[in-house]
């Protein structure tokens, strides 16, 4: 354990050491359950790996740019299926606003993963490739404004909903 001052407060903060795996909370059902730093760091990995996936289109490798979408498509929706399943089990009291609002931007990408086959286009003109590029470029901008801490509620809030479509 080591001593934090915060905010005239000293807490007590456990250190992890290099390898050692962060302690979560399993519930009688035996459903992990992560502690909101967790979630963040999840979040957040989730937002640079699906930018990173989207990154890779444009790379220049030896393989047709329609199969890189493709590929870019399945790495996206793998990533938000289990992002989905991470927050599935928490209780909306149990989420802070930030999580609270991540999961509904995850869920609503999920469904238009899930809505869109991708994988059977022939050319980029294709109209699901197309909504494939919006939605997860919008995903992704989406997800960046919820997660950070420079934005303010009602930008969280208007970042959801535009995604969304809710009110």
């Amino acid at each position: 354990m080591t001593k934090v001052l915060s905010q005239s407060n000293v807490v007590d903060v456990e250190v992890l050491g290099p390898g050692e795996e962060p302690e979560f909370v399993k519930d009688s059902n035996r459903t992990d359950f992560h502690q909101a730093p967790i979630v963040e760091g999840m979040l957040a990995n989730l937002l640079a790996e699906v930018k990173n996936a989207l990154d890779a289109v444009s790379a220049d490798v030896k393989m047709k740019k329609v199969d890189r979408v493709k590929a870019c498509y399945v790495l996206t929706r793998g990533m938000v299926s289990d992002a989905a399943g991470w927050l599935k089990p928490y209780h909306p009291a149990s989420l802070n606003k930030k999580h609270l609002l991540s999961r509904d931007v995850v869920n609503n990408m999920l469904t238009r993963l899930e809505s869109n086959d991708v994988p059977s286009i022939k050319s980029l003109r294709n109209k699901k490739a197309v909504k494939f590029a919006g939605d997860v470029v919008s995903f992704l901008g989406s997800l960046h404004v919820v997660l950070s801490e420079q934005s303010t509620k009602d930008a969280r809030y208007d970042a959801r909903d535009d995604f969304c479509g809710t009110d």
